[in-house]
């Protein structure tokens, strides 16, 4: 390593990669997120690598619990439409399919945006996270409306066999 200077501002990508515990390819992949930065002579101050990191697994964890609440939603969903497939006609099956798939991906790049427009400014990151949970929860109503209306069409279909 170079000087305590060296070690503080202006770290290589090796030092970089050393100080995160990971290989200098995951450095590379999270300056190419946007989650790390480089200094114009392309060094890395290694307290703001530091703190970007951790936001970025806080930020992960965060997403992943959200995510698992999704998949749940999305298997409850799914263990209803396969009990009733038997009513349901085709095109209600790939309605819903659609619905699902779509707010999941969705989802995915609403997730993907604090970190991409503010990459460095962290309180506007937060605030961006807090609108975006606001936006899955509509986005989960919706979904569930979606799959009221779709298991209701299902009976008025099954009746009328």
């Amino acid at each position: 390593m170079g000087t305590t200077e060296q070690q503080a501002v202006g770290a290589t990508l090796a030092e970089t990669a050393r100080h995160l515990s990971m290989a200098r390819e995951g450095v590379r992949r999270l300056v190419a997120a946007g989650v790390l930065q480089r200094h114009p002579d392309g060094t890395f101050d290694l307290a703001v690598c530091r703190v970007a990191y951790i936001e970025h697994l806080r930020a992960q964890a965060a997403g992943a619990a959200k995510r698992d609440r999704l998949a749940e939603v999305r298997a409850r969903m799914l263990e209803q439409r396969i009990a009733r497939e038997s009513a349901s006609s085709m095109s209600l099956q790939e309605g819903f399919a659609v619905v699902n798939i779509t707010a999941g991906k969705t989802v995915q790049v609403l997730e993907s945006l604090p970190a991409r427009l503010h990459p460095h400014n962290l309180s506007e990151r937060k605030r961006a996270e807090a609108l975006i949970f606001v936006a899955r929860g509509e986005i989960a109503d919706l979904v569930r409306q979606a799959h009221d209306q779709l298991e209701a069409e299902a009976q008025k279909h099954a009746k009328r066999r």
